[in-house]
């Protein structure tokens, strides 16, 4: 099914630019070591654009915990690899595994990881969405070593991994460009909050793919699968058109139209560097 696209009732404005590189993190059920040619041969049989890639591994006690760290290179890509033995701390657990959208056993088995490896950015590519997926990408690569659920901290997000191995003759880089944005790219968090009625649900992370994060007060948990949709066409459309939707602009999807503001003083859970909160218009 295609990206519905929306109606922004406002000027052109550009983005402002992301700059801290972009990181996920990979659970493992025990403690690995790496190889050049570990982190090569997997790589190769993923995908195409993977068959030159190149990997270099240095070994050594290189910080607390990190005996192992490389890089991987193809095309203008660079993807830095560090291998940590310990897992991630209680409170990454908590703000990302605990409250994604996946079944309870895989959690289970994600809070019991033992090990993890951080997969940060260091290419020239600079598009967010795409150093996303390069790393994604590389994620991917790294089931065969044991890597089963991929973690985006500074999105309060996680994702199976397994899902994301394509099956014969599929294509890895469509499939990750086919995930909605408010899933491992964004988060997409659902809150109760004291004292109002239904549920906040937001995006998380959003800025640091140059869009704002995004906000929207419902009435109950039958909304949720709606609500992301409609995040996900509007992150596309502010995208797919080079501009942003501001405070005071007003959304039209199909015959619903929405005005958009700021968090108010009450409303420090929807804390973010750039939020918009979806009012209806009746």
């Amino acid at each position: 099914m295609g990206i519905r696209k929306l109606l922004m009732i406002r000027p052109k404005e550009a983005p402002p630019k992301q700059e801290s590189p972009l990181s996920l993190q990979l659970l493992l059920p025990k403690q690995i070591g790496i190889s050049a040619d570990r982190l090569v041969e997997p790589l190769h049989k993923l995908h195409p654009s993977l068959a030159q890639v190149r990997a270099e591994v240095r070994s050594g006690a290189i910080a607390p915990n990190v005996m192992q760290m490389g890089r991987v290179r193809w095309k203008h890509h660079v993807v830095q690899i560090t291998l940590v033995d310990a897992p991630m701390v209680p409170e990454a657990m908590e703000n990302t595994v605990a409250i994604s959208h996946y079944g309870d056993d895989l959690k289970t088995r994600a809070l019991a990881h033992v090990s993890h490896i951080v997969l940060l950015y260091r290419g020239e590519e600079k598009d967010p969405l795409e150093q996303y997926v390069a790393l994604a990408m590389i994620a991917v690569g790294l089931v065969p070593l044991g890597a089963f659920v991929v973690v985006n901290a500074s999105a309060y997000t996680s994702f199976p991994l397994q899902p994301l191995v394509p099956h014969a003759g599929g294509d890895v880089d469509k499939l990750l460009r086919s995930l909605p944005l408010p899933s491992l790219f964004v988060g997409f968090v659902t809150m109760q909050v004291v004292g109002w009625d239904g549920i906040w649900v937001r995006t998380c992370g959003a800025p640091l793919m140059n869009l704002p994060d995004l906000a929207l007060h419902v009435r109950g948990t039958g909304e949720i699968a709606q609500t992301r949709d409609l995040f996900n066409a509007m992150l596309h459309t502010m995208r797919d058109v080079d501009t942003q939707f501001g405070e005071g602009d007003m959304v039209q999807d199909g015959d619903q139209n929405w005005m958009l503001r700021r968090p108010r003083v009450n409303e420090q859970f929807l804390d973010s560097p750039r939020m918009l909160v979806l009012v209806p218009q009746h």
